[in-house]
């Protein structure tokens, strides 16, 4: 098993814009906590080189020419479930970053993070943590399309019991595993059980689709 204490992050760049791709290799590239093994430029051949090169971290476009970045985060996702990716982009394209969620991206940035967020932001993600840009999260709630009633989302979130409803809460948030067990003065593990719990009766995978679910939804409930 990896340590994930004293390991560089592995990180794998798919951008098409050339001076994106240096610019975020030159960025990376400064911290010995990160090691930059590959970048690509293109949709075509990235899934054979993700394959090859095993990255602990995508770092993925949402946009292409010829393409959209989140069909290869799903396919990612779906396939090498231990390989964490993080979209970017540089527009407000809710829509898209919806998309990216449903697809089980780890996390959705703006390329205009500053790259100490950046690279706090990889560190997160390879810990197991979603991270959600704060400048477009609220907004796009209003954009997700679910093919589930409201009503059967909100029966879902109901069905939580008050712990697992405060975790998810607290998720929502931003907290990681460990701040929320201080929070509730109870262990980490236990935290992850009640989370995992809570991930079930919602029918979600990702943590990254619980804040959204919860944001968008617990304004409803009475609790």
């Amino acid at each position: 098993m990896k340590d994930k204490a004293n390991t560089p992050v592995r990180v794998f760049i798919i951008d098409d814009h050339e001076m994106v791709r240096v610019g975020l290799q030159s960025v990376l590239s400064a911290h010995p906590s990160i090691k930059i093994i590959g970048v690509h430029p293109a949709l075509e051949n990235a899934f054979e080189e993700i394959q090859r090169l095993k990255p602990d971290v995508v770092l993925l476009d949402i946009r292409f020419q010829n393409g959209s970045g989140v069909d290869l985060c799903r396919r990612i996702r779906k396939e090498i479930m231990d390989i964490k990716v993080m979209m970017l982009t540089s527009f407000s394209d809710d829509e898209s970053i919806c998309e990216s969620i449903r697809a089980g991206a780890n996390a959705f940035l703006l390329k205009s993070a500053d790259s100490t967020y950046l690279v706090e932001s990889i560190h997160s993600v390879f810990a197991g943590n979603s991270v959600l840009d704060p400048t477009v999260t609220a907004r796009v709630l209003n954009h997700i399309k679910s093919p589930i009633s409201t009503s059967s989302e909100e029966a879902r979130l109901a069905s939580l019991s008050a712990q697992e409803y405060r975790v998810v809460e607290l998720v929502a948030t931003g907290k990681t595993n460990k701040e929320i067990a201080v929070a509730l003065s109870l262990s980490e593990s236990t935290i992850k059980n009640y989370f995992a719990n809570a991930l079930d009766k919602l029918e979600l995978q990702r943590r990254s689709q619980a804040a959204v679910f919860f944001t968008k939804h617990a304004s409803k409930m009475h609790r």
